[in-house]
């Protein structure tokens, strides 16, 4: 990794209509510090039973 502190940046570049983002938290894993986001999906059932 040629980043200057070791670490892989990126953006959360999602743009599905059927996930939603509702929180995120930092989270100690293996001595380092993540950050976790909480999301959910949301789909229609066109089906006639439940």
């Amino acid at each position: 990794m040629s980043s200057l502190n070791d670490y892989i940046k990126f953006s959360l570049d999602i743009e599905d209509q059927n996930i939603v983002f509702t929180d995120y938290f930092k989270k100690f894993i293996d001595g380092k510090i993540h950050k976790v986001y909480l999301a959910y999906s949301v789909f229609l059932s066109l089906s006639p039973f439940p």
